[in-house]
């Protein structure tokens, strides 16, 4: 009596290696789990996202949130908004008090005057002034030279987020039509007086003009308080 030949078990097939996904795949992955939570309110869920991320990256959220609006849709949200009052004394730029107008960074030139967005050592968000000397066709990087010192640096391009286009003089025509909708007088005289005890002390070569300049505020403010 002859035995049927058995079959011989299936060689087991190796595993197949786990797949891996880009940066790009993964992304698009959180992107459709996260429409996937609540379709309907796709605006809440993402604002709790933000919140989560912001609890140990603050300054990354805030950062994107406004580099979103501004490559996306062409709106500059700076961090006083388009219009912006300076509180500071910048040279061949502005005085304190002053109202700055801010343009959509579209295509720099050598002598603009930018504003860019900086971490510190501590990651905190500041926010600065320069003159562009030169921009790389490369990437993009914007070599400026800092107003105070005349130091120069490199700066990437997504951290430029505005570009001077008008500065009006505190106390004039323009610029009362323009304060009018927002005025604070308190917040004028306390910004006057900090700079005007910062350059009574300062060393600078131009620190009469500047003093003078502040006095002059200062005093047409009382005056117009009276």
């Amino acid at each position: 009596m002859t035995s049927e030949p058995k079959e011989s078990a299936p060689s087991p097939s190796p595993e197949s290696p786990p797949q891996i996904l880009s940066k790009r795949d993964r992304i698009a992955s959180i992107a459709d789990e996260l429409v996937s939570i609540d379709r309907k309110n796709i605006g809440a869920t993402l604002l709790e996202l933000l919140k989560r991320v912001a609890s140990s990256e603050r300054s990354s959220v805030y950062w994107t949130c406004k580099k979103y609006l501004q490559d996306d849709y062409g709106l500059l949200i700076a961090d006083s908004g388009h219009v912006g009052i300076s509180d500071r004394y910048l040279p061949n730029l502005m005085f304190p008090c002053d109202i700055v107008v801010y343009s959509v960074v579209d295509m720099l030139r050598s002598g603009d005057y930018i504003q860019i967005l900086q971490l510190n050592d501590t990651k905190e968000i500041t926010i600065e002034h320069a003159r562009v000397e030169t921009v790389s066709i490369v990437d993009g990087a914007v070599r400026v030279e800092d107003l105070l010192s005349g130091s120069s640096y490199s700066t990437p391009k997504n951290s430029v987020i505005g570009k001077v286009v008008k500065v009006l003089s505190a106390f004039s025509a323009e610029w009362n039509s323009v304060f009018y909708e927002f005025k604070d007088r308190a917040w004028l005289q306390k910004t006057l007086k900090k700079n005007l005890d910062l350059y009574r002390n300062a060393s600078a070569s131009n620190q009469r003009q500047v003093v003078s300049e502040i006095e002059k505020r200062l005093a047409k403010l009382r005056e117009e308080s009276r």
